[in-house]
């Protein structure tokens, strides 16, 4: 887990999708980026990289927002 400045919190997951028969989709770490505010969690997005590495890691998936 790594806190960073402007509320953001990155959390490595260990992520393991399986079908309803059990069978392996994916079987990956991806990083969980916390939004917070005023000390709840405002927001959640997917990230693929190490934020050590490059910063912010690339979202996955953000929706729009303003």
């Amino acid at each position: 887990m790594i806190d960073r400045d402007g509320g953001l919190t990155y959390v490595k997951v260990h992520q393991l999708v399986k079908t309803l028969g059990g069978d392996v989709l994916s079987d990956t770490e991806v990083w969980h980026v916390y939004t917070i505010a005023n000390g709840l969690i405002e927001r959640m997005d997917l990230g693929e990289s190490n934020p050590l590495l490059f910063g912010q890691p690339y979202l996955k998936h953000r929706p729009p927002g303003p």
